[in-house]
């Protein structure tokens, strides 16, 4: 089985359709914020969340983490498309509630945070502490606003101090159990 989350009105073909809102006639109306998902532990092989973790809550977030944990397979594959933070369509946006970088993500890979570890870099274990385990893939596709040039010899000092040179971001985690 796949999910597509927060679906709204893009329904994807063979994906069964998640969304809290009735109006866009979901396949399966659930808040994945705060609903325990309608679907068996371990029944499900791929997730989409496109433009959907960045309008939950801290706790919002926690419970859809676990919620996707317990509901994927082992390797189920995820992908996360997220507005980036220093783009209008993310700071315009009066329902964005935080930010959502591949930062925020990688705290929830247990192994992950391990190798920070030992490096001296200490970042929060999400994972841990909620019993969940992703791995972020390190490749992010990352969609430039029309204009910017990707290959600038300063591009990343760009996209870290500047608005509108991001878009918004793609990445994949896989569920490790």
């Amino acid at each position: 089985m796949k999910l597509n989350i927060g679906s709204g009105g893009k329904p994807l073909e063979g994906y069964v359709n998640v969304d809290m809102q009735p109006m866009v006639h979901p396949d399966v109306v659930c808040d994945i914020g705060k609903m325990y998902w309608p679907f068996s532990d371990n029944s499900v092989d791929e997730v989409v969340a496109s433009h959907i973790l960045e309008h939950l809550t801290t706790p919002e977030l926690f419970h859809c983490m676990q919620e996707m944990y317990r509901v994927c397979k082992a390797g189920a594959v995820v992908k996360v498309r997220l507005p980036h933070p220093r783009a209008d369509i993310f700071l315009g946006d009066p329902t964005h509630q935080r930010p959502v970088m591949p930062g925020t993500l990688i705290m929830f890979s247990q192994g992950q945070i391990r190798k920070f570890r030992e490096q001296g870099i200490i970042l929060t274990p999400f994972g841990e502490y909620l019993g969940v385990d992703f791995y972020l893939d390190p490749a992010i596709k990352y969609h430039f606003a029309t204009g910017v040039d990707p290959t600038a010899p300063d591009i990343a000092w760009q996209m870290k101090h500047l608005n509108n040179i991001v878009q918004e971001f793609e990445l994949t985690m896989r569920v490790v159990k």
